[in-house]
C-alpha cells in the first residue's frame, strides 16, 4: 500500500514538473471574501499572497413574502480605508433560490436593474475604479426556477453588455447539465 501511495506521489510530482512555465504564467490567483463584515485583518492576510482578483460578497438577496419582492437581507459592511478595497474587485451577489420561485417573470428586468444599480453604487460610494467590469451571481438554482434564473442573467447582460458576467455552478447542475441547463454567462465558477 505504501508503495502504491509512493508511486502516486511520485507521479504527481512528475506531472507538476512537466508543466511548461508559459502555462503557469496564465494562472491567476483569485480568492473569495465571503464575510459581510470586512475586517482589517482580512486585508493583511490578502496582502501575503499575489492575489489578482478578489470576488467580494456584496449582498444576499432574499424573497420577502410579505412585500412580494426580492430585497437585500444582508450587505457588506466595510470601512472605506480597508485595504481589501485596493484589490481588483469582482462583486458577487448571493441570490436565494426563493427569489426565482416567488418573482413574476415580468419583474425580472427590474430586479436585474436594481442589482446592477447596487453594484454601481458600491463602486461610486467607495470611489473605486471599476477596472475589471465584472459581476458574479451566486445562486443554487433548482430545475423549477431555472427559466427565471436564466432570464435574470440574460436581463443583466442586456442591461450591461460590457460587463463580464459569471455564475457559480454547484456540483449538481454540473453533473446534470442537460436537465439543469448551462447559465447564459461569460464563464462559470465551480
Amino acid at each position: 500500500m505504501i508503495r502504491i501511495f509512493g508511486f502516486f506521489i511520485f507521479g504527481m510530482i512528475l506531472s507538476f514538473a512537466a508543466c511548461k512555465s508559459s502555462q503557469q504564467q496564465d494562472l491567476k490567483l483569485s480568492v473569495y471574501h465571503w464575510q459581510l463584515q470586512a475586517q482589517d485583518s482580512n486585508a493583511q492576510a490578502l496582502q501575503q499572497f499575489p492575489i489578482q482578483n478578489l470576488y467580494l460578497h456584496l449582498a444576499d438577496i432574499y424573497w420577502n413574502a410579505s412585500l412580494q419582492q426580492a430585497l437585500p437581507k444582508a450587505s457588506l459592511k466595510i470601512n472605506a480605508q480597508n485595504e481589501v478595497l485596493k484589490q481588483a474587485i469582482i462583486p458577487v451577489f448571493y441570490m436565494d433560490n426563493a427569489v426565482f420561485a416567488g418573482i413574476e417573470k415580468d419583474s425580472i428586468p427590474s430586479l436585474a436593474a436594481r442589482v446592477l444599480q447596487f453594484r454601481n453604487d458600491f463602486f461610486k460610494h467607495f470611489q473605486l475604479k471599476d477596472s475589471l467590469q465584472e459581476l458574479q451571481i451566486d445562486c443554487d438554482w433548482l430545475e423549477p426556477q431555472k427559466e427565471k434564473y436564466f432570464a435574470f442573467l440574460k436581463a443583466l447582460k442586456q442591461l450591461a453588455p460590457d460587463i463580464k458576467l459569471s455564475s457559480t455552478i454547484r456540483l449538481y447542475p454540473y453533473k446534470y447539465s442537460k436537465r439543469m441547463g448551462v447559465p447564459p454567462v461569460d464563464y462559470g465558477v465551480l
